[in-house]
């Protein structure tokens, strides 16, 4: 196999500060207010779009590029960042920036954002620019990916990048074992015969031949290669017996194979809800103490520092099926208060192109050649392992509301990976607090908005 050079391996969800940020209200009488017409008619029109102000580079840069775009010379959109106050999520902060008056024109927004913005008549129904875009074509985008963009099958948002489930090494700890690189097309078990090879109990600092951590990589791949639909298409079912297959073979990589090390030793406490890598796992993995992991790959080169480890880059092992896992961080949608409507439709395809400029998963479907023109930190094997993850990958439905992701993650990875809970006990007693919880959300009342 072609080695492969390696991009960034993000977290999960963007985080979000504690403290709150200027948004200008539209009850101004100022001409200035958000989403006004410039007043020369020769000069752009200025529409808003509000985004988190995350910690993310990403997001920071995106902001910079926005900055300085224009869309055809015909409209500017200035970003606008909110920071979420009292424990309140990112769409909690901005329902209630938008029912005390605020109008702005776009809303940034993740696949956990988006629900809560839909039901609460936050963000527009996208049927009407999907039908008169003739450039939009729902086969222009990768695999899967538009249902991120989905609240209860009505397009509310675009994504505006992707991100593919794929596999890292270390090939200096695999030739130091006389251990074979890992090939495409491989299985789970492949993958398994590989960290015992790799797994080095008696080297100091010890040697692992696996990181498994929550997500990391996650159990939904594997699950989905048995047949699993998990929250896909509204099928909230657990204890699918490929959910309980992935994390029982995750969990044994830890309890009983011994390859991965225990949670504690890389600071996942059993009640730590962080989902990207911790500094003492990422410090592990840098310093050639853990041969494989796994997880979201996006934007940055972040594995390449000078006197650490290059990992390097292949496709997930494959079961049944060669689905990947995907999720959509970065989406944007339309505005329901916008002052102007049509002009948001206008930019918002424009807008992913924008997005590309510092995202390095288009969520258009594109080429390796376009991926390595775009952003020119790619080579070729890393280009394409990415297209072809891409190809065959699937995305985890928006209509998963935030609280249930966290849910299976607190109440169904935890006690599995620290031995607390077997996986058909924990499967079971998180499909009761889902259907728990669906009851109560459907006993409630959809705020108008």
């Amino acid at each position: 196999m072609t080695r492969r050079n390696l991009l960034l391996l993000a977290s999960f969800v963007p985080a979000v500060v504690a403290a709150c940020g200027p948004f200008a209200s539209d009850d101004s009488e100022s001409d200035e207010t958000p989403g006004a017409s410039a007043a020369t008619p020769d000069a752009p029109s200025i529409l808003t779009l509000l985004m988190p102000d995350a910690s993310g580079s990403e997001t920071n840069e995106m902001e910079e590029v926005l900055k300085e775009q224009t869309f055809a010379g015909q409209y500017m959109v200035t970003p606008v960042t909110l920071r979420p106050t009292g424990g309140q999520t990112y769409s909690e902060a901005v329902t209630a920036l938008v029912a005390a008056g605020t109008r702005p024109d776009l809303v940034w927004m993740d696949q956990f954002a988006l629900p809560t913005l839909a039901q609460q008549g936050v963000t527009r129904a996208l049927t009407q620019y999907t039908r008169q875009d003739i450039d939009f074509s729902t086969d222009s985008y990768w695999p899967h990916i538009l249902s991120s963009g989905a609240n209860r099958g009505t397009l509310h948002a675009l994504p505006l990048a992707a991100s593919v489930c794929t596999l890292l090494y270390n090939p200096t700890l695999f030739s130091q074992s006389n251990t074979p690189l890992p090939e495409d097309n491989w299985s789970w078990q492949d993958f398994l015969t590989l960290a015992r090879s790799l797994n080095n109990p008696a080297a100091t600092p010890r040697i692992w031949g696996v990181l498994q951590a929550p997500l990391i990589p996650p159990f939904f791949a594997m699950a989905w290669q048995e047949g699993s639909t998990l929250f896909q298409d509204r099928n909230w079912d657990v204890t699918h017996a490929g959910v309980i297959s992935a994390l029982q073979f995750q969990a044994d990589l830890i309890l009983r194979h011994e390859v991965a090390p225990p949670l504690d030793v890389v600071n996942y406490g059993t009640n730590n809800l962080t989902i990207g890598l911790t500094d003492r796992a990422q410090s592990m993995i840098l310093s050639g103490q853990i041969a494989m992991t796994g997880g979201m790959v996006k934007a940055e080169v972040f594995w390449r520092q000078a006197g650490r480890a290059s990992l390097e880059l292949v496709e997930v092992p494959r079961g049944s099926d060669a689905a990947t896992w995907g999720m959509v961080e970065h989406m944007a949608g339309v505005a329901e208060e916008s002052n102007q409507p049509d002009a948001a439709y206008e930019v918002l395809g424009s807008l992913t192109t924008a997005a590309a400029l510092i995202l390095s998963m288009p969520a258009k479907r594109t080429s390796a050649e376009a991926l390595r023109s775009v952003h020119q930190t790619l080579t070729v094997n890393d280009s394409e392992v990415l297209v072809e993850s891409m190809e065959q990958s699937q995305y985890i439905d928006a209509d998963a509301p935030e609280w249930l992701a966290f849910l299976m993650l607190a109440s169904l990875v935890f006690p599995v990976l620290t031995g607390q809970s077997s996986a058909p006990q924990a499967a079971a007693d998180t499909q009761d607090a889902i259907r728990m919880q669906l009851q109560s959300v459907e006993a409630t009342p959809t705020p108008s908005s």
